[in-house]
């Protein structure tokens, strides 16, 4: 069975399809893009196939990381713990305190984020 295959029009080439349907993607893009490749069959061409190929960017690699960390204290300036602290906004989560007050969340995706003591933990 002979096939030909087609690249759906667009405005500009996004990669390569060679005359026996090989397709081959480019080498960098910088945003999402579609190309439709449609097999024809020579024998019948009220016959074809399509299929939809979705090119994504590379994922950044220097994407920085971010850390949220403090110590919780008395009014008389001591410190305070163990104690819950929770933490809300674009990712929400609870993170313990040692005795000292002291707490970290890592590592949290860039957002905003409120922190709260929440509790009292139980010894």
């Amino acid at each position: 069975m002979h096939v030909r295959t087609s690249r759906s029009r667009c405005e500009r080439a996004i990669g390569t399809l060679t005359q026996n349907g090989v397709y081959t993607a480019p080498a960098s893009i910088s945003t999402t893009q579609w190309v439709v490749i449609t097999a024809h069959s020579s024998a019948d061409p009220s016959k074809t196939a399509s299929a939809t190929i979705t090119l994504q960017p590379p994922a950044p690699t220097n994407v920085p990381t971010y850390s949220i960390s403090g110590q919780v204290f008395q009014s008389d300036g001591s410190p305070f713990g163990p104690i819950s602290i929770n933490v809300t906004g674009d990712q929400a989560q609870t993170v313990p305190t040692n005795a000292s007050g002291n707490y970290s969340v890592q590592p949290p995706p860039a957002g905003h984020y409120v922190v709260k003591p929440a509790s009292r933990t139980k010894r």
